[in-house]
């Protein structure tokens, strides 16, 4: 960890990059991909700093875009 306290804003993805460390967008890697919850689920975690300092946590979870896609197709 860095010492940062404020909360991580986290945003779910539509797939996080092999390198989360995007020259576009001129942000650096925090903390690298972390695959999460059982073995190939799928989920998966990384962060990323802006240019300004701030802490981004960025998701990509299939089981999650599954019930978004069936509750705005309701």
């Amino acid at each position: 960890m860095d010492g940062r306290t404020s909360p991580v804003p986290t945003l779910p993805t539509r797939g996080i990059p092999a390198n989360p460390e995007t020259p576009s967008l001129s942000t650096t890697e925090h903390e690298p991909i972390a695959e999460q919850g059982a073995p190939g689920s799928g989920f998966v975690t990384a962060s990323v700093i802006d240019p300004f300092g701030n802490v981004l946590g960025l998701f990509y979870n299939p089981r999650y875009l599954e019930l978004f896609a069936a509750r705005t197709n309701a």
